[in-house]
C-alpha cells in the first residue's frame, strides 16, 4: 500500500511540474499572438493567458507550496488541467484542438483507471463547452462552423469521439503499468 501512496506523491509531483513547465509553453503562444501568429485580440488573449496561468499555478502551489499528500490532491489536479483546457478551447478555438488531451494525459500519471474516466468526462464536457462559446463568442473565426449545427456535427462530436479513443489508449496503458 505504501508503494502506491508514494506513487501518487510521485505522480503529484510529476503532474505540477509539467503544469508549470506548460506556463512556459502558454507563454510562447502569448508572443506568437504578441507577433500576429495568432489573431486574438490582445487583451483578451492576455486575459486569457492569466487565467490558464491560474489553472497551471494551483497544482504546484498544493503540491510544493502546501506540501499536501491527501487523494483529494489529483482530482483538484486533473480538474487544473481541464479548466486550463476550456479556456484555452474558448479563447484559441481551432489552435487548440491538439491540447484538448491534456487532461487525459496528466491523469495518466496516477495508473489510476478511475481517474481516467474522470478526466475524460470532465474534459469531453468542458471542450464541448468551450467549443460552442468559442463559435459564439467569435475570439477566433472558424470558416468550417456556419451555425450551431456545423459545431456539432462537425467540431463537437468528431473531437469527442477522438478523445475517448485516446481516453481508451491512456487507461489500457494505465491498467497495464499498474500490473
Amino acid at each position: 500500500m505504501e508503494l502506491l501512496k508514494e506513487n501518487e506523491r510521485g505522480a503529484n509531483r510529476a503532474a505540477a511540474k509539467v503544469m508549470l513547465i506548460t506556463i512556459l509553453v502558454y507563454s510562447v503562444v502569448l508572443v506568437l499572438d504578441i507577433v500576429g501568429i495568432f489573431v486574438i485580440e490582445l487583451g483578451t488573449m492576455i486575459m486569457a493567458f492569466a487565467m490558464g496561468c491560474v489553472m497551471l499555478v494551483i497544482p504546484g502551489v498544493i503540491v510544493f507550496g502546501f506540501r499536501r499528500t491527501d487523494p483529494w490532491v489529483k482530482y483538484v489536479i486533473v480538474a487544473c488541467a481541464a479548466v486550463f483546457t476550456v479556456i484555452v478551447s474558448v479563447y484559441l478555438s481551432w489552435h487548440a484542438v491538439l491540447l484538448y488531451v491534456y487532461p487525459i494525459a496528466i491523469a495518466s500519471l496516477y495508473f489510476s483507471r478511475r481517474l481516467n474516466i474522470v478526466a475524460t468526462v470532465v474534459t469531453i464536457a468542458g471542450v464541448s463547452v468551450g467549443q460552442v462559446i468559442a463559435f459564439n463568442a467569435a475570439y477566433v473565426v472558424d470558416d468550417n462552423f456556419d451555425d450551431f449545427s456545423d459545431v456539432l456535427l462537425f467540431g463537437i462530436i468528431p473531437r469527442g469521439l477522438v478523445l475517448l479513443a485516446v481516453s481508451a489508449i491512456f487507461t489500457m496503458l494505465s491498467k497495464r503499468t499498474t500490473k
